[in-house]
């Protein structure tokens, strides 16, 4: 973990930094009493950790009416864990559980910015951009009514339920994302 500040000239307030991280989340349990003898087997799941890594910018322009942020971050999770649907059958259609995804990774860019137009009404304007993709996953669960592979086009196996999400983008999860708002 690291932090640098500095002065530029021709901008008010400067700081950059440059951070490395571990996250760390404990066994899972799934609490449910729906799931069959085969999915309680499965539990708890696998314990998730992470490393990230942030490299950005705090500025301050025009004796602090303008402030212009910026983060570049990389984000490597294992075992994520994560609501997923139950493989089906045994258990009724459209059942979630806590499940582990092998190897996730977010990575992407923010930018924030705020200008004081008065000294009671300010103007924010932020930007992200994301990729959140699971880089292994070859056991991914099926949902209700999806194609199988027996059909075109193919994406779910027969029987297991199961299909390889490796390389897919996360749900809930949009490349971008853009807020303005004023107080």
């Amino acid at each position: 973990v690291g932090e640098v500040t500095a002065t530029i000239s021709g901008i008010d307030d400067f700081m950059g930094f440059v951070t490395v991280s571990r996250g760390y989340k404990g066994v899972g349990y799934n609490l449910t009493s729906n799931l069959s003898a085969t999915e309680a087997s499965n539990f708890p799941v696998k314990r998730e950790t992470s490393i990230d890594y942030e490299v950005g910018a705090r500025t301050g322009w025009f004796d602090g009416r303008f402030i212009l942020n910026a983060t570049a971050f990389w984000m490597d999770y294992n075992n994520f864990q994560t609501s997923s649907l139950a493989p089906s059958p045994p258990n009724p259609v459209n059942t979630f559980i806590l499940t582990n995804i092998p190897s996730v990774r977010t990575r992407g860019v923010e930018i924030a910015s705020t200008a004081w137009i008065t000294d009671a009404l300010s103007a924010n304007l932020n930007y992200a951009y994301t990729e959140a993709t699971a880089t292994d996953y070859p056991n991914g669960g099926c949902y209700g009514g999806q194609k199988l592979l027996s059909t075109a086009p193919a994406t779910c196996s027969i029987g297991a339920g199961t299909q390889n999400l490796t390389g897919q983008t996360l749900p809930n999860a949009p490349k971008n994302k853009i807020s303005a708002f004023v107080n």
